[in-house]
């Protein structure tokens, strides 16, 4: 193969992967999500990276305990992580089929929550409610006594005066 030829289809493959990178890129950037509840009481909105963006509640959000509602907003955002994973996934696609970098990128999307799991009514405890309070806690004990302090420390001996020199003789033993 020529050299000329060569270099012109390689530069050819260059311009096809920048299109095609440019492409990903976007496609990455517009892969948010957003998903509802059946019943409407949540409404999230996931980033492109899995994170929670926005998170409402619909008037029947008022229906709910704290237990459900709390419930419904983890599998609400769940499916809505999985659903922003797939589109992550299918952004990279073009690039990124048949790499080990398309394979570690689905093996740790989000497992699908299976239909028959219970809904949120099953992690209410109204009984609980109603439950009389729990007991206090025993009496501490008393606390131990104060352990003495450190002894005290002998008051310093005053320094010896020293003998008063006679400016001549300080005088003498300067050597400037």
């Amino acid at each position: 193969m020529e050299t000329g030829q060569w270099l012109k289809q390689y530069s050819e493959k260059l311009e096809g992967l920048k299109k095609a990178a440019a492409e990903v890129t976007d496609n990455l950037a517009a892969s948010t999500v957003t998903t509802s509840s059946q019943d409407g009481a949540v409404t999230v909105t996931i980033g492109p990276n899995g994170s929670l963006r926005d998170l409402r509640f619909g008037p029947r959000a008022s229906q709910h305990s704290h237990t459900q509602l709390a419930a419904l907003v983890m599998k609400t955002v769940a499916q809505g992580q999985r659903a922003a994973a797939e589109k992550v996934a299918e952004a990279f696609a073009p690039i990124g089929a048949g790499t080990s970098a398309m394979d570690a990128l689905t093996r740790f999307m989000p497992a699908e929550e299976p239909e028959d799991r219970p809904g949120p009514s099953a992690y209410d405890a109204p009984a609980a409610y109603n439950a009389p309070a729990p007991p206090p806690p025993p009496a501490a004990a008393p606390p131990p006594p104060p352990r003495p302090g450190p002894a005290p420390v002998p008051a310093a001996r005053p320094r010896p005066a020293r003998p008063a020199r006679d400016e001549a003789e300080d005088f003498d033993e300067r050597p400037w």
